[in-house]
């Protein structure tokens, strides 16, 4: 492309310059003559062309005028060009300047493409406070809320300075930062997470966003349920491990069965069996049964379980499944499903305005009450632990876990009252049904956490070890709660006690 736009400059120029020359020898021997060298000729031209014409010099023979008249014709569209070439600019270019220099003090947030996800999180988030300042990079537009520039990103931001915190949101996956700037903060589409990540940067995964956002909409009986899962992918995988992590009541007993192809969950999982029973029934503890057979096997199951959901990667997979299923069986739990499609009796979830919503996408409770959990660790092992930004993403991860069973401790601490939606005040009286407790009642909000902790270990392949080895994920702490030292059945109640945190 580059080679073939030089041949074009190249000829243009020799045409160009050929003229001036070929001007310069039919008039320069005519009798009174103006134009007698070539600098005459190409000042001609140029005058000819701009449409300036001082008249100082014009062609007085008649192959001349024929040359100057094909200038003249020229110069029509060097004009027209030249005026489409400063509105181009003043509307792509200086237009936003000038619009954006007078929006600084306002929120900002920079969009590196415009797809469905980043559109509908932009709705989202005019939708929270329409002041804020929503920018597209690129030159697509449509009707979506924002402001469409052909200014980059990086440009963006040093327009922008430090007045205020700056979010640059990417759904695609691509975009890698340039620069550090100390106000913006990149957040990122990746299911990938290296082990040390700037805190600057904020990795968000639809599959995980899903998970939380199920769970946490939808929460377990606190005494237990039988959940049955229908469909496999790596959403069905996030949505069983989001489970046997948040569902930890100290109270009831889950049952979990899934029908679809989970062996890279089993392979990525194989200290599954530290924590629940795989495919039997064993007492005290929760069981995941993982069924080789159709989903449609076990009339008895299905008619009785608490909940069943159905989610596949593919969604025409999960509405054959659903209209099967509602032809031709009947069930006393709730069912719930993944998909855009609307079902007589089937509560929908996961639809992409909830999952690119800023209160998922961007997380910002989430990772306050992480990091007031991480403070409150700290403060319990009296300072000696690492602060947040020196963090591996492993450390963060299982604080932004512990943060997701928040909700869980706070329906236990308060049972008859209504938690779906948090405030200060429900921490503040969840923190003193906390301080309340008696010894026994709070012995086994320590294991419940516990228990949490170490699900979490498992899940991500810890071992148990009397000397700590973060590198080779070994832990002195991975026991039965019985076996932990006085001290470190204590260092569980940071999770509770930071309840007292958020109700300020």
């Amino acid at each position: 492309m580059n080679s073939r736009r030089t041949l074009w400059i190249l000829v243009f120029a020799a045409v160009f310059f050929g003229l001036i020359a070929l001007l310069t020898a039919v008039e320069s021997a005519a009798e009174n003559a103006t134009i007698t060298s070539f600098p005459n000729a190409l000042w001609y031209t140029l005058t000819t062309l701009t449409t300036v014409g001082y008249g100082d010099c014009y062609p007085v023979t008649t192959a001349g005028r024929f040359i100057g008249g094909f200038f003249q014709l020229c110069s029509i569209g060097v004009l027209a060009a030249v005026i489409s070439v400063l509105i181009s600019a003043f509307r792509g270019t200086l237009l936003p300047y000038l619009q954006l220099s007078m929006l600084k003090k306002r929120e900002w947030y920079i969009f590196t493409q415009r797809d469905k996800a980043s559109k509908t999180l932009a709705v989202s988030l005019v939708k929270e406070d329409p002041s804020r300042v929503i920018l597209f990079t690129g030159d697509n537009y449509d009707s979506t809320p924002g402001m469409r520039t052909t200014l980059s990103p990086e440009r963006l931001i040093r327009m922008k300075g430090m007045q205020g915190i700056l979010p640059l949101i990417d759904t695609s996956g691509s975009y890698q930062p340039k620069q550090d700037a100390k106000n913006v903060y990149y957040y990122l589409q990746s299911s990938y997470e290296p082990k040390h990540l700037s805190d600057h940067i904020i990795l968000f995964d639809p599959d995980e966003i899903l998970a939380r956002l199920y769970w946490q909409k939808y929460p377990a009986d606190l005494n237990g349920e039988t959940v049955v899962i229908i469909g496999s992918g790596r959403a069905a995988e996030t949505l069983l491990e989001q489970a046997l992590l948040v569902n930890v009541t100290g109270q009831g007993h889950f049952s979990y069965y899934v029908y679809g192809n989970y062996e890279r969950f089993l392979r990525l999982h194989p200290r599954l069996s530290e924590f629940i029973s795989l495919n039997q029934n064993v007492s005290g503890k929760d069981a995941l049964y993982i069924k080789e057979e159709g989903w449609d096997d076990d009339e008895y199951l299905l008619r009785n379980a608490d909940r069943i959901i159905f989610l596949d990667e593919n969604e025409k997979e999960t509405n054959e499944r659903l209209t099967q299923f509602l032809r031709y069986f009947a069930a006393q739990g709730t069912i719930y499903g993944k998909t855009d499609s609307s079902f007589d009796g089937v509560i929908r979830f996961g639809s992409t305005e909830e999952i690119y919503s800023s209160e998922y996408v961007l997380r910002t409770s989430l990772n306050r009450t992480a990091k007031l959990l991480h403070e409150c660790y700290r403060r319990e092992t009296g300072g000696t632990a690492p602060s947040w930004n020196e963090l591996d993403s492993f450390k963060r991860r299982s604080n932004l876990a512990s943060a997701d069973h928040l909700p869980t401790k706070i329906r236990l601490l308060l049972p008859d009252e209504d938690t779906s939606e948090l405030s200060q005040k429900i921490f503040a009286r969840a923190y003193q049904a906390f301080e309340a407790s008696d010894g026994e009642t709070r012995d086994l909000y320590r294991k419940i956490e516990h228990e949490r902790w170490s699900r979490f270990h498992y899940l991500h392949n810890w071992n148990y070890s009397p000397v700590r080895n973060d590198d080779q994920r070994l832990h002195p702490c991975l026991v039965p709660y019985d076996k932990l030292s006085q001290a470190d059945k204590e260092k569980d109640d940071y999770s509770w006690e930071v309840l007292k945190y958020l109700a300020k």
